[in-house]
């Protein structure tokens, strides 16, 4: 059965459920109030730069951008420049951007200038020399690159995708040449950025559901302790700068819990977004065969990841390290924030709270009192000045 993508908006966020075979198989959330603006192209005007050489951007409407060192040749304090957003904002670090106007379609993206076509690596064999031949016969004044789900199109369906984008991109650079100010060129909603990224064959079916469902589903997502198949766990804590994953083999082997939870790891880290690094702390030290097949279980199912997956290895005491690189933020990176009470020791998840007030439409609620703020804030943002109860009680799934 094909991937379909289900896409539905409540008053706070746009979401998105991927399933396969009645499973969801990942799950994607933007807020309304805090978009991530993944891929959009804006004519950024150059602040300041700090002792390593990066530069911080003024991007006008979206705010403060972050120009590493390395693409950084020729940029001068004052002088707008375009930039595509490459990596949303994180905690308090400014949204990643990278130099040059780049526009993606479902099949090819389109860059300035000319230059030799290039294929995505997923692509080999007599498609990869197809794609090659029929990019060199599109328009020359534009560079061109195949995407993966280019493999099995129809030649006329990549020919009028490229007219279209190339007639956008010729708009686009028209905005850039005549902006005096920082603004943005160009950007797609959340539904159609992540439709671009979807597998080919994948359905994408955009109407309203439940809210309460999709609470249900992202909380289960978020959820700390996972149940593996012979009763034993995985458990999920993460940090700024990794996440932590304990086995806990409970009555199984330790080789059999290892076993399941490299394949429900594969599963997670897709339903999690989870990003950055990934240290798996197995149940034991495996034999050197055993190392051999949990890593090819791994690798495997990289495959069929949309995004880069590194496989490190695993090395002693029995840590398994890979890395997980993509645009579109974590989960737990929309819906939970740190507790403006307690502090980071302790998380609250009040979008999701008030999502669930919202669906349920009583005239109050009770909150925890760690998380009233946020939700009246959050509640009010669509027009609803319900009156709430702090109620220490009620559980946060953090404090």
């Amino acid at each position: 059965m094909p991937t379909e993508l289900l896409v539905s908006r409540t008053p706070l966020h746009t979401w998105g459920l991927w399933r396969r075979e009645g499973e969801v198989r990942a799950l994607s959330v933007e807020a309304h109030d805090a978009p991530a603006r993944l891929g959009a192209l804006v004519v950024a005007r150059p602040l300041s730069r700090d002792g390593a050489g990066n530069w911080f951007l003024d991007g006008g409407e979206v705010g403060r951008l972050w120009l590493s060192a390395a693409d950084a040749g020729g940029v001068v304090e004052g002088r707008n420049l375009p930039v595509r957003i490459a990596l949303p904002a994180r905690g308090d670090k400014e949204p990643r951007v990278r130099r040059g106007l780049e526009l993606p379609g479902r099949f090819l993206v389109a860059r300035p200038g000319g230059g030799e076509p290039r294929v995505s690596r997923k692509i080999q064999g007599e498609a990869r020399e197809r794609l090659i031949a029929l990019l060199a016969g599109l328009p020359e004044r534009r560079g061109w690159i195949a995407r993966a789900a280019a493999a099995g199109a129809a030649e006329a369906d990549l020919v009028r995708e490229a007219a279209r984008l190339d007639d956008t991109l010729a708009q686009i650079l028209r905005g850039a040449e005549s902006a005096r100010e920082p603004r943005v060129l160009w950007e797609l909603p959340p539904a159609q950025r992540w439709a671009l990224g979807a597998p080919a064959g994948c359905a994408v079916v955009e109407g309203e559901r439940d809210a309460g469902e999709l609470v249900v589903e992202a909380e289960a997502a978020l959820a700390r302790r996972v149940r593996l198949p012979s009763g034993g766990a995985l458990v999920f804590d993460a940090a700024e700068a990794l996440t932590a994953v304990d086995v806990d083999g409970g009555a199984s082997t330790p080789d059999a819990a290892n076993r399941e939870a490299v394949v429900e790891l594969s599963r997670q880290l897709r339903l999690r977004n989870l990003q950055g690094t990934v240290v798996m702390d197995l149940a034991g030290t495996p034999s050197a065969e055993d190392a051999r097949e949990l890593l090819a279980t791994v690798r495997s199912a990289a495959g069929e990841d949309p995004v880069r997956r590194t496989v490190v290895g695993i090395v002693e005491p029995g840590l398994l390290l890979l890395t997980r690189s993509g645009g579109e933020p974590a989960l737990e990176a929309v819906l939970v924030e740190d507790c403006p009470r307690c502090g980071p020791r302790h998380r609250i998840r009040p979008r999701l709270v008030a999502e669930k007030l919202l669906a349920g439409g009583a005239a109050a609620g009770r909150v925890h009192p760690c998380e009233l703020s946020r939700v009246a804030g959050l509640l009010a943002s669509a027009g609803d000045n319900r009156s709430l109860v702090a109620d220490p009680e009620v559980a946060t799934g953090g404090c």
